[in-house]
């Protein structure tokens, strides 16, 4: 009997030490556990990451007006002559005629261009040669008659436009320049005397302008031009009277230009 109870108090401790055993193992082990899987994170978190690198793209080139210019332009101009015809020796009395002539025009052209914004200036200057020339008859004097030649033409002046990215609409206008001939001829006698000089006036007008790929650029222009008031005095053949001339001039050009930039 005593046997009995002593080996059942031995299995019963046996029993109590297990368990105490595994409660201590699961106190020690659990948070080392929990402390390992913490530590971990923590380290990958601290790792480099690899990501995919940002695309890289090359700005578009912004195109500017801005820059030296070198062109060509032709055209056709239309050339008025206002003549009166004063006879100094009969107060009042005045011959008037008009002359017309149309012709072609062409020539070159050089400038610079700024450009702020949208907004376009510059400076220009142009020369041309022309083959406008009228040869009129005095309404009063017939058969008599004047002439009068543009044989070239040039201008210097300012630009300002506004850009609509690659199309520019501008204004001009300044400084005219022509070297007029005019002739006079008597029809009785016959005889003539001709007077050349360079004229000063002025010159206005507008275009539009469109750049083209590689620095190329096109243009339609219209401009009017007033070479002033002249004074001759053809004492060989018309010893009695003075001629004084307007002479204006309507012309539209086509060009193309090249730009350095």
């Amino acid at each position: 009997m005593r046997e009995r109870y002593s080996l059942e108090c031995s299995l019963l401790l046996n029993c109590l030490d297990i368990q105490h055993r595994r409660t201590l193992v699961i106190r020690i082990f659990l948070p080392s556990v929990a402390l390992l899987a913490f530590g971990t994170g923590a380290l990958a978190a601290d790792l480099p990451t690899r990501l995919a690198p940002v695309p890289v793209f090359a700005p578009v080139p912004i195109f500017t007006w801005t820059g030296f210019y070198v062109g060509a332009q032709v055209g056709v101009g239309w050339q008025r002559d206002r003549l009166a015809e004063i006879d100094v020796c009969t107060p009042g009395c005045v011959d008037r005629a008009t002359g017309r002539s149309t012709g072609i025009i062409g020539g070159g052209h050089v400038g610079f261009n700024w450009q702020t914004g949208a907004v376009v200036y510059g400076l220009e200057g142009d020369f041309e040669g022309t083959d406008l020339h009228h040869s009129t008859v005095y309404p009063l004097s017939a058969p008599d008659r004047f002439s009068s030649s543009i044989r070239w033409q040039s201008s210097v002046r300012g630009r300002l436009g506004y850009a609509f990215d690659r199309v520019l609409v501008y204004g001009t206008g300044g400084v005219a320049f022509a070297d007029i001939r005019h002739s006079y001829y008597e029809a009785t006698a016959p005889a003539s005397q001709s007077f050349s000089d360079t004229r000063v006036g002025w010159t206005a007008g507008g275009g539009v302008e469109y750049a083209l790929g590689g620095n190329w650029s096109t243009r339609v222009e219209y401009r009017y031009t007033d070479f002033g008031k002249k004074t001759d005095v053809p004492d060989v053949v018309f010893p009695r009277f003075v001629e004084r001339h307007n002479e204006t001039e309507h012309a539209v050009r086509v060009g193309v230009s090249y730009r350095f930039q």
